[in-house]
């Protein structure tokens, strides 16, 4: 097979192709044509000049178009005689031969066998906005026709198939073909990056070992401090005797002898003119037990004085009153003890002195009446041991304040010694704590010095950096070259002044310009090494190979967020960082640094893989050889051909569920509008597997369809909201009748008429009859909606029904279950939820009616409205519907009203909706399936219409459900009581994604047989 490379004249961007090729591939069927002469080549690029197979394109001598023309023809003798022709970028057709090059290329024998390697330039600026004259506008036709007939496109940015897929309408084979990346340059990033880390290991190294060296000291540190507290603790709780000195005081001695604390027995409490050997705390102790005991002796002083009344009573009991008459203190006549002979309080291991003055106060005794004993005994008793309570109280308070003092002690540390095992223990948490510290951040603002940056937003974007100066090091904006600035001047020193002053303007100073970019490779990437912020601007990246190594380099990378490139990325897993939210950033959040930095990310390793890009050059080339490659898709053999009018979400869950099945690649999906849905739907554009509706009139959409119909082995509707046209062919051809079957969504069974106010109404009926009675093979994806459509239609078709699948990941009930938030406590209001969206079949003024009754209880009403204001033959309601429910729920309900009005994520609403205690539908057909099942799975209370057939489905599935008609006439504690033991064995089964997907095998083995019957 023969190929033809055409080159740009700027071949600096496709060099590094033909050194791969080179290297990698036998070039003997390969020749290459450079848009410029030898001359411009030998100034510019010498070393393509001993390459192989190198064909020149020489200047005319004069520029008229015949002068062009003439020197264009040898293009053209070159495309005629080459297989394929490989267009490393449109922006020749551009150049000094754009429009003869044109006309020559725009021939469809050419373009069915071009390839075009796609670049930012001839992707996004290939139009002239300007155009005016007849001219520049053919110029812009022919350049569109040339990208919309070119069946194959190879991108060198993963994130440009979206862009290219928007901006032009044919049906592309795409393949991923990045530019090689140089040897050189990858080995320069690469050292440069070792270096780096091996300079930051060292420096955290020396870190880590001063950390340790610091922890190992303060671990000393508490091991002393502990050691001394435990020693002053074992002081502290030392075992001292009592000791009875002269002067009726108690007296504590330790092991030594040594007087640790005294007191008086009963009278007297003062210290010890030598005082107690004990600290400073202790001392504090003492104080507060002997200001404890003088209250205690208080009290004891002021009781009331005895005298005898009686000597005892009948009974033998001693008794001694006060003089009030209450008895004080009665004691057995047996028991009556002289207090001289009654054991001391305290213990007896006392001096000569102290017996000698024991005896003295024991032969005292002798005289007193025996009550006074008796008293005198009970006050010594008592006063003892509120002396001991005291005492150990004081004990316990002082061991309470040291066990404080050690916890707080324990608290202000980091870490105790205790959670290291060992030496090599504390190392390793050490080092994982160890981090280098924050430096000040340089900033890299925009690509180069194009004006398609967008210099001025993104300084405007930074104004947050006003005032900080001295906490960043430096701003560079990149000039290495520039275009007409705003004012139309093809000066690039007036628009880097420009840019300069602007800069002074809004950041306080001036950032510095970069006005060189020819610099050795080692230079360049030690310059981005020392970048930690980039922000930049545009539809896509001016200079991807920049954004490429600060991406390897893991670089806090800021772009637009409505970009391409910015869903990539962080649908790849980058912390890319929207451009927007600059604004609302403080700047310590904006010059935070990425976490992880030294984590590889696997795109950019990818792309900076040279092996790897290999491989996928030589995919390219096998599919070349193949032949495949130029085949148009819309006459190629489908097996499954999807008809669908919808959203990427309207079929979310079957396409994860047919994208993990073996045969995904036969499956082929047409929407019913042009290629322009992608302005507004952007994410169809990622789908290789989607056709478009082609442009033009009727006629020529009839017959692409007619085409693509023949060309398909089964079709399969996929909702019959499709529009007329396809309805008409397939309704009235009846070879395509075999081939049809129909996956229904309810509304298209119950809502498919259209009233007759024309002629052109009731043929419209009469084919959405027609063909609704001639599909053979029909899924239900309601349970009920099979009795209505035998009901309605002459048909003999084989009803199934079969759940949708759901788009989460594993069985539904799981990620409900996953989401569901804590139980509500039991004083909040009930919550009470009407209809899942604006369709006027739900009847939501009928049930604000019902619930009217109800406005004063304690209650909540949630009304989801965030779609549904229009659909089929306009019978889903409008905005004027949409309105009067909310002023009428406003009106009735006021604060205790929740409108829903905006579409939030699934797992958002499925937590919203466990917050719900009761569910009320009011459509007469099953509509909002899957909020229904969540709410039965949930548990919650569920009112359908009584006289519907779902309704009558779930009761006979001994589901507990209650009538919607019967809310008017309950009391509110009827209407509000909680459902009991609900039944949901049925709803498990429509969230056991096994079971769905195993009945939708099933349902594919007999569309097989089918077409092999045939």
């Amino acid at each position: 097979m023969n190929y033809l490379h055409i080159l740009p004249s700027d071949t600096i961007r496709t060099y590094r192709v033909i050194e791969m090729m080179q290297e990698r591939f036998d070039l003997k069927d390969h020749k290459f044509l450079i848009m410029a002469d030898r001359e411009y080549v030998t100034k510019n690029y010498p070393v393509l000049l001993d390459f192989p197979g190198l064909i020149f394109l020489d200047k005319p001598a004069k520029r008229t178009f015949r002068k062009r023309l003439a020197v264009v023809r040898a293009v053209e003798k070159q495309m005629k005689k080459a297989d394929v022709v490989v267009w490393h970028s449109l922006s020749s057709l551009r150049g000094a031969f754009g429009f003869p090059l044109l006309l020559i290329c725009a021939k469809k024998k050419n373009l069915k066998k071009s390839v075009w390697i796609e670049h930012s330039t001839d992707l996004l600026y290939w139009r002239n906005d300007s155009a005016k004259n007849f001219k520049e506008k053919l110029k812009n036709r022919l350049q569109k026709y040339v990208r919309d007939n070119i069946l194959c496109v190879g991108l060198t940015l993963p994130s440009d198939k979206p862009l290219h897929g928007s901006s032009f309408s044919g049906y592309y084979k795409y393949f991923d073909l990045p530019t090689p990346p140089s040897e050189s340059h990858v080995q320069a990033l690469t050292n440069v990056i070792e270096e780096r880390r091996a300079q930051e290991e060292e420096k955290r190294g020396v870190l880590i070992e001063e950390a340790v060296k610091e922890e190992l000291e303060r671990i000393r540190a508490i091991a002393e401090e502990e050691e001394r507290f435990r020693e002053e603790e074992l002081k502290k709780s030392r075992r001292m005797s009592i000791k009875r000195s002269a002067g009726s005081r108690a007296v504590k001695r330790d092991k030594s002898g040594e007087i640790y604390l005294e007191f008086p027995g009963v009278d007297i409490f003062s210290a010890k003119e030598e005082g107690p050997v004990c600290t400073a705390d202790e001392v504090r102790d003492d104080r507060e037990t002997a200001a404890c005991e003088k209250d205690i002796e208080t009290q004891a002083a002021e009781e009331a004085s005895f005298s005898e009344y009686r000597n005892e009573r009948e009974d033998g009991t001693a008794i001694a009153r006060d003089k009030s008459g209450l008895i004080y203190i009665e004691l057995p006549l047996a028991e009556k003890v002289p207090l001289c002979d009654e054991q001391p309080a305290f213990s007896t291991d006392m001096g000569a002195a102290e017996k000698r003055e024991e005896k003295e106060a024991a032969s005292s005794c002798e005289d007193l009446p025996w009550f006074e004993k008796i008293v005198k005994q009970a006050k010594k008793a008592k006063a003892n041991k509120r002396v001991e309570d005291a005492v150990k109280q004081a004990e316990a308070e002082a061991e309470a304040e040291a066990e404080a003092e050690m916890l707080a002690k324990e608290k202000a540390e980091e870490r105790r010694v205790e959670q290291y095992a060992s030496y090599e223990d504390l190392v390793e948490q050490v080092s994982a704590a160890t981090k280098l510290p924050p430096h000040k951040p340089v900033i890299l603002v925009g690509y180069d010095g194009l004006t398609y940056n967008g210099h001025k937003n993104l300084i405007n974007s930074l104004s947050l950096l006003k005032g900080h100066r001295s906490e960043i090091e430096e701003v560079y904006i990149p000039m290495h070259y520039t275009m007409a600035n705003e004012y139309g001047t093809p000066s690039s020193d007036a628009y880097r002044k420009s840019i300069s002053d602007y800069g002074a303007k809004v950041l306080g100073f001036r950032p510095k310009l970069l006005n060189n970019g020819n610099v050795d490779e080692d230079t360049y990437f030690r310059f981005l090494d020392k970048i930690d912020i980039a922000v930049f601007g545009g539809h896509r990246p001016l200079n991807p190979n920049l954004l490429l190594y600060l991406a390897r380099m893991r670089k806090k990378i800021f772009l637009p967020k409505g970009t391409f490139l910015y869903k990539f990325l962080s649908d790849n897993g980058y912390p890319v960082t929207a451009l927007d939210d600059i604004s609302n950033m403080s700047f310590d959040d904006f010059i935070a640094p990425l976490p992880d930095r030294d984590k590889d990310f696997d795109w950019a390793k990818a792309m900076l893989d040279y092996n790897a890009v290999v491989e996928k050059w030589q995919e390219f080339y096998d599919c070349m050889e193949s032949g495949h490659a130029f085949e148009p898709l819309k006459k190629q053999r489908i097996k499954y051909l999807y008809l669908f009018f919808g959203t990427p979400h309207t079929l979310g869950g079957y396409w994860k569920m047919v994208d993990a099945r073996e045969d995904a690649a036969d499956h082929k999906y047409l929407i019913m509008r042009e290629k322009s849905i992608l302005k507004y739907v952007p994410e169809l554009a990622e789908r290789d597997d989607i056709l478009y509706l082609c442009e033009g009139g009727r006629l020529k959409k009839a017959r692409y369809l007619y085409r693509l119909f023949s060309n398909a082995d089964n079709i399969i509707i996929h909702g019959m909201f499709i529009g007329t046209l396809p309805v008409a062919i397939l309704a009235l051809c009846r070879k395509f009748h075999k081939k049809l079957a129909w996956i229904e969504w309810s509304g298209d069974i119950w809502l498919w008429k259209r009233e007759e106010h024309s002629f052109k109404d009731r043929i419209i009926n009469k084919l959405n009859r027609r063909i609704r009675e001639v599909i053979p093979y029909i899924v239900m994806t309601a349970p009920t909606d099979e009795e209505r459509f035998k009901s309605e239609f002459k048909t003999d078709a084989k009803c199934i029904y079969i759940a949708l699948p759901t788009r989460r990941n594993g069985n539904s009930n799981d990620a409900i279950d996953a989401v569901r938030p804590p139980d509500k406590p039991a004083d909040s209001p009930v919550r009470i939820q009407i209809a899942h969206n604006m369709f006027q079949f739900n009847n939501h003024l009928k049930i604000l009616d019902s619930l009217k009754k109800f406005a004063d209880e304690d209650l909540e009403i949630f009304i989801p409205m965030a779609y549904g204001d229009s659909g089929l033959n306009g019978q889903y309601g409008g905005w004027e519907y949409v309105n009067a429910v909310k002023r009428k729920a406003a009106q009735i309900f006021g604060e205790k009203l929740d409108l829903l009005t905006h579409v939030i994520p699934l797992d958002e609403y499925t937590a919203k909706l466990w917050h719900v205690d009761i569910a009320i539908f009011g459509s007469e057909r099953i509509c909002g399936a899957t909020n229904i099942y969540m709410l039965i799975y949930m548990g919650k209370k569920v009112y359908l219409p009584g006289d519907s057939e779902y309704y009558r489905f779930f009761i006979n599935k001994g589901i507990k459900v209650f009538d919607t008609n019967a809310i008017s006439e309950m009391t509110y504690e009827d209407f509000i009581r909680p459902v009991e033991n609900q039944n949901r064995s049925w709803v498990l089964d429509q969230y056991n994604q096994t079971l769905i997907r195993s009945q939708w095998d099933q349902f594919f083995k007999e569309l097989d047989e089918r077409h092999l019957k045939k």
